[in-house]
């Protein structure tokens, strides 16, 4: 098959679309995962999940709650 410039036009018209689609979905996944936040607790203990009585309170407060942490670099290192 002999490449003419008709089909050589249609290639590259192609292709541009192709690399637009895939820029804009790269767009698009940035995006969304900066938008939705997920976080599942994994660990074997569960030491990253509140208990029930916990929430329980949490939902009965009003207004906002501020958390103050003090860490070191150790607490951070060992998770």
């Amino acid at each position: 098959m002999k490449i003419n410039s008709k089909l050589r036009l249609q290639i590259l018209i192609q292709n541009s679309f192709f690399v637009v689609l895939f820029i804009v979905l790269i767009f698009l996944l940035g995006f969304l995962a900066n938008q939705y936040k997920f976080s599942k607790d994994i660990t074997q203990a569960n030491r990253n999940t509140l208990t029930t009585g916990s929430i329980n309170v949490l939902k009965q407060m009003k207004g906002p709650i501020t958390l103050t942490v003090f860490a070191s670099k150790d607490d951070v290192n060992n998770g």
